[in-house]
């Protein structure tokens, strides 16, 4: 006889929900004390020390470092190796303060030297990033390797990981505030075979145990210091820099396989600096481990390794005979690597000092940066072009293959939906994939309530009238939402830059659309076009309002109490809608005994309510002063200080600023333009210029004077080694009316990679001083011209009107561009601190400098 015990099925539950919840407890107790890796560039003023660090990545962690204003101690085994690299950085950034020890992290005595130091001349350290390795000359077994070779490894490795760790550990748990020590993992630190080099292999699978045992250390301290009150909070990670591109790693390929893995997941010591340091100074908890190559970023470097071909070192033979490291001027620069050696050279038919390509392409020093792959700038005597390293020695036909398109076509996806992982926290992507998930859901959802809502209120007899009318109504906010992704992907980038001009102009997109709807009653049988159309209209409006509102109301914020302002704000917006509903609803009742003013009052209110919300959305905006700058402010307050030797308030440049016109500094003579080289760039001339200029200057400025003939394009000319050339042609008849914008002339400004807001102010600043040398007025301002620039006015217009020789601006037209653009530069140099300095007096924030997409397009210095 069987026993059967009934269970209920509400005991069940019960006991199911008891176990949920013990696990939820779990998990929150886990998430509790799980180490947040976020990024932080807002806080300045860190005190940091990095050894190894004077070439390579330690060379550039520092950099990256000094950029986002902390103050960075170096160190090497060899004196004169870090004097130099900290002289270098020194002049790169004369206003941090860099320390120069030198230090052989296996010498415990060298250890607290550095550690000594350190805390005396920067008061404190905050990180200390224990980068100093060796590695083996060359692939040996262990049998056959030196003893002395292998124990200097691990002494440095292992050993000096360990003294600095501890000695800098003890530093900061007797200084307020504690800190943060960093260990670098390598190759052999998952436990993977590294024959040839077994010490270093195992020093690195041993850094993994010893970030474990010293972050628990670390915690036990913490906590015997928050009881007794006393010392700072220590907290010790290990992070992995992936394969990065060194001298010691490319020293290892010595065969196509292992030349073809390291161009396949190396990366160049910039880029892997710029992603852990932000990790670095931002993570909390104890015993992070955050890895710049994950196994998915790994797999898809092997899905794109065609375009990686051929990136640090070729394929084909030995590293060993081609590489050539950069010149110590040009250190730590961030240009690609692919363009630093000679088998992208070897390309190339040498005339004189220059490169050119097989098919007539000069070599330009410079590139630029499509997410994270770099484009070398090629001059094919008329204008420059961007092209991916394993393209350049095929030219520039490969770029308008169909290879070279897809590539674009995907690289324009990628970019029109996702920001640069350069530029978000890495919780960012969990969010989206989320949220990716949510809408699919929440869209889906929405179709079927509105097939049951209108099933519920009965809309026709038919069974398939509710369904047909579903598919209508969906169709619209269809399409309603395809205007919404077109305005977020195309502009989402250049909303910052220019916040008052897209609100507004979305504005009367919004009423135009809304505008449509009221007319829908006059042609019923066209409702889903008008419909549609308006819906796509007023997704345009409602997208950029959404984007730029919190913008404005941080430009509210006195204190941290931004969500206090959106959350007063939304209670202000929910009471004024209350009562426009109220409004209409009571209009409605008034006209309800009459079918024809009822069927009117929508067309009668339109052009009132039409008219009154542009008006109050303008003064609305012309009510905000913005204190960040961007091109049209900066070129405001730049006009303000040479004419009158002040900078204007954010009130001041509110009321003179344009968000319905365009602005005065693009209609005006000499407008000033940011973008990409090779829109910068025009003629031979400007390339000369550029390469001269370029090499001083973390900006490239040049200009073309207003009523400038204008320059033909120049006819191709063989080159000796096959390389193109160029020649001015004939002058081109004065232009006509509807050419005038063409003829006045132009300040054209393009921004290198590692320009700060520092420099973008020095060059909008140069702008005006191009203008003033030249004796242009300002464009649209209120101040009397000079009587040299009326003069040139007066014979611009009777040049242009009449059909006479073309004078422009005096003798601007022939004026020496690069006398006017050297003098500019003095100039600005000269006022740059005073001009800052009142800046920070009136108000404005120098950071960040607001640019648009075009005009965040920068270029690299090879």
């Amino acid at each position: 006889m069987r026993l059967t015990v009934e269970v209920p099925e509400r005991t069940l539950l019960i006991a199911a929900a008891a176990l949920l919840l013990v696990w939820a407890l779990l998990q929150l107790r886990r998430l509790r004390t799980r180490p947040s890796v976020r990024c932080d560039t807002s806080r300045r003023n860190l005190k940091v020390v990095v050894t190894g660090s004077s070439r390579g990545l330690g060379l550039e962690l520092a950099r990256h470092f000094l950029q986002l204003g902390d103050d960075v101690a170096v160190s090497s085994r060899t004196a004169a190796a870090v004097e130099d690299a900290a002289q270098r950085l020194r002049r790169e950034f004369p206003e941090r303060t860099v320390v120069a020890v030198p230090c052989d992290v296996s010498k415990p005595q060298d250890v607290q030297a550095l550690v000594g130091k350190a805390a005396q001349e920067l008061g404190r350290i905050d990180i200390l990033v224990c980068n100093a390795a060796l590695s083996a000359k060359a692939k040996t077994p262990a049998a056959a390797s030196s003893g002395e070779e292998q124990a200097a490894i691990v002494a440095t490795n292992l050993g000096g990981a360990l003294l600095c760790a501890a000695a800098a550990m003890k530093q900061m748990q007797r200084q307020p505030g504690g800190g943060k020590v960093f260990l670098m993992d390598g190759a052999g630190s998952r436990g993977q075979p590294t024959p040839g080099n077994a010490a270093y292999g195992a020093c690195k699978r041993g850094l993994v145990q010893l970030c474990a045992s010293l972050a628990a250390e670390a915690r036990e301290a913490n906590k015997a210091a928050a009881a007794g009150g006393s010392g700072g909070q220590v907290s010790v990670h290990i992070c992995s820099p992936g394969m990065v591109a060194t001298d010691l790693l490319l020293r290892f390929a010595t065969n196509p396989r292992s030349a073809k893995f390291i161009n396949i997941l190396a990366e160049e010591p910039a880029a892997v600096a710029a992603w852990l340091v932000p990790r670095m100074r931002g993570v909390t908890g104890q015993g992070a481990y955050f890895k710049f190559l994950t196994p998915a970023g790994a797999a898809w470097r092997f899905l794109t390794a065609r375009r990686r071909r051929g990136r640090f070192v070729p394929e084909g033979g030995s590293a060993a005979e081609e590489y050539q490291p950069l010149p110590a001027a040009e250190a730590g620069s961030g240009a690609p690597a692919a363009l630093r050696f000679a088998s992208l050279a070897a390309a190339h038919a040498p005339a004189g000092d220059k490169q050119f390509s097989a098919d007539g392409l000069q070599a330009v020093p410079a590139a630029v940066m499509e997410g994270n792959h770099p484009k070398q700038y090629a001059w094919d005597g008329r204008r420059l072009r961007a092209l991916e390293p394993e393209d350049w020695a095929q030219g520039a036909e490969t770029v308008r293959t169909l290879r070279g398109r897809l590539r674009r076509v995907v690289h324009d996806l990628r970019t029109a939906f996702f920001p640069n992982p350069e530029e978000v926290s890495p919780d960012y992507w969990d969010y989206a994939k989320y949220r990716a998930w949510h809408r699919l859901f929440s869209s889906m959802s929405t179709i079927f309530a509105t097939q049951s809502l209108l099933q519920a209120v009965g809309v026709g007899a038919k069974r398939s009238l509710p369904a047909a009318a579903t598919i209508n109504w969906v169709l619209k906010d269809g399409l309603g939402r395809l205007g919404r992704l077109t305005v977020a992907t195309r502009f989402g980038e250049s909303f910052d830059s220019d916040l008052k001009r897209f609100r507004y102009t979305t504005s009367v997109i919004y009423a135009v659309s809304l505008s449509l709807e009221f007319l829908t009653p006059l042609a019923p049988q066209h409702f889903l076009l008008m419909a549609s159309l308006a819906n796509v209209g007023k997704s345009i409006g409602l997208t950029t309002f959404i984007a730029t509102q919190p913008a404005f109301h941080r430009s509210f914020c006195l204190r941290e109490n931004m969500a206090d302002i959106s959350a007063k704000t939304q209670a202000q917006q929910m009471v004024m809608d209350n009562l426009g509903l109220a409004t209409a609803v009571g209009l409605n009742y008034l006209c309800r005994h009459t079918e024809a003013a009822r069927r009117a009052l929508p067309l009668v209110m339109l052009p009132l309510l039409a008219v009154g919300d542009l008006t109050a959305i303008y003064n609305e905006l012309r009510a905000i002063h913005l204190r960040t700058l961007n091109k049209e402010r900066a070129e405001i307050i730049a006009q303000h200080w040479l004419q009158e030797g002040r900078v204007p308030t954010p009130r001041q440049v509110s009321e003179e600023e344009r968000f319905v016109l365009p602005p005065h500094i693009e209609v005006g003579h000499m407008p000033l333009t940011i973008s990409s080289l090779d829109r910068a760039v025009r003629s031979a001339a400007d390339l000369d210029l550029f390469e001269r200029q370029a090499r001083d200057e973390r900006y490239f400025v040049t200009c073309t004077p207003p009523g400038s003939p204008r320059r033909a394009h120049a006819q191709p000319q063989q080159q000796p080694g096959g390389g193109l050339g160029s020649r001015w042609l004939v002058l081109q008849p004065p232009p006509m009316p509807w050419q005038r914008a063409a003829h006045a002339g132009s300040v054209r400004v393009c921004l290198r990679q590692d320009a700060k807001e520092r420099d973008i102010v020095q060059a909008v600043l140069q702008a005006a001083y191009i203008r003033q040398l030249l004796n242009v007025p300002p464009a649209g301002s209120n101040y009397p011209a000079p009587a040299a620039a009326q003069q040139a006015q007066q014979q611009q217009n009777s040049s242009s009107s009449g059909g006479g020789k073309a004078a422009g601006a005096g003798a601007a037209g022939e004026a020496d561009v690069s006398s006017i653009v050297s003098e500019s530069s003095k100039k600005a140099r000269s006022s740059l601190q005073p001009f800052i300095t009142q800046l920070k007096e009136q108000g404005w924030q120098l950071s960040p400098f607001m640019l648009s997409s075009t005009e965040k397009q920068r270029f690299l210095r090879l």
